[in-house]
């Protein structure tokens, strides 16, 4: 017969953003044990008091601060991109119109990142480049400007670490920074700040 206990870490393994709440003791464990008691009653059938989850929780935060893989260990060197502008379109009009655009700056050898979802599509790249850029921009459902692009290198062997992204943006979320945009790529992971937000937001990946 599985313990309690062993119902509770089940709860806190599939939710990787409580691990990493435990992990940095940024969660009250009582509290949380009194919002999640319906559900661990639930998966145990019969009564549990919070006395009895809070103390599971309190086993697994400190196993989780002992543990040797953390996601902080596994952030590289940040770098910073300056001057950018956003320019987002419908998806649909991705190869008619950002097409052109991209071959230009390659041809430039400028800083840009393309990006291609279901509905929107984006286009990070210098302010300076916008008027040179073979584009209707009228074509754009939006463009913000005095952006910033922070790049983080993530780490060998981030792969097998829940957490490694989901901990830069919690940060970021944390200091009260808004994150425009985002991009991931195998190794690295690029946030789009606003301008006003770019010297606190590097600090801490430095």
């Amino acid at each position: 017969m599985k313990s309690i206990a062993s119902y509770v870490e089940e709860h806190v393994n599939s939710q990787p953003f409580l691990r990493l709440y435990m992990q940095s003791g940024q969660i009250n464990l009582r509290s949380y044990s009194r919002a999640i008691k319906k559900d661990i009653e639930s998966e145990v059938g019969e009564r549990v008091a919070v006395e009895t989850i809070t103390t599971a929780l309190s086993r697994i935060a400190k196993k989780l601060t002992q543990t040797i893989d953390t996601p902080a260990d596994y952030i590289g060197d940040a770098s910073i991109q300056t001057g950018l502008s956003i320019l987002n379109f419908h998806s649909v009009d991705y190869d008619s119109t950002l097409g052109a655009a991209i071959h230009f700056l390659e041809t430039k050898s400028e800083f840009f990142v393309a990006t291609r979802g279901i509905h929107h599509s984006g286009l990070f790249t210098k302010s300076k480049l916008i008027s040179e850029l073979p584009i209707e921009l009228d074509s754009c459902t939006r463009i913000l400007d005095n952006m910033v692009g922070i790049t983080i290198t993530l780490l060998d062997g981030h792969e097998n670490v829940p957490g490694v992204c989901a901990y830069i943006l919690n940060r970021l979320a944390l200091s009260g920074i808004s994150v425009e945009e985002t991009v991931s790529a195998k190794d690295e992971m690029t946030v789009i700040v606003f301008k006003k937000d770019a010297r606190q937001a590097l600090s801490m990946f430095m």
